[in-house]
């Protein structure tokens, strides 16, 4: 497959801690001014669920455990994958615009895109659905997505 015709694979995290959002002000580029969950893309030979730790540390100084797949958005030119995260450790970059805001405001911030403000509410549902059998091992399953 020629670079060219290469779809981007790019990661997003929600990070939820004491009902605020870590987010990110992005300062240059198309997405100056835009108030975002984390996101990159992932390098080569490297697992989505791997690359989010190492996005989330490099642009806010926060280490992060990826927890669950909120949604996936795919199109001819991305594949998006979306997790929850849970914060670890970590000081925001002093220099780095690093907010945790509320999450409804989040929610309702003009300048947040608007796959960001569905996986944040994705992030905060947790829908039991019914037990299911998995080859005769009982488990109660969680729904974590978008209704």
């Amino acid at each position: 497959m020629s670079n060219e015709m290469r779809k981007t694979q790019t990661v997003a995290a929600v990070c939820i801690r004491e009902n605020k959002v870590l987010c990110i002000e992005h300062v240059f580029g198309k997405a100056e001014r835009v108030i975002d969950i984390p996101y990159g893309e992932v390098l080569d030979g490297e697992m989505p669920w791997d690359s989010i730790k190492r996005i989330v540390l490099e642009q806010t100084n926060i280490e992060v455990e990826t927890k669950d797949l909120l949604g996936v958005k795919f199109d001819t030119d991305d594949l998006y994958t979306a997790f929850s995260v849970e914060y670890k450790n970590g000081e925001e970059k002093p220099e780095q615009r690093v907010m945790w805001i509320p999450v409804p405001a989040v929610c309702l911030r003009i300048e947040t895109p608007e796959i960001s403000k569905k996986m944040v509410k994705a992030a905060v549902r947790d829908v039991k659905i019914k037990e299911i059998d998995c080859d005769g091992i009982g488990e109660t399953a969680k729904l974590y997505g978008i209704r």
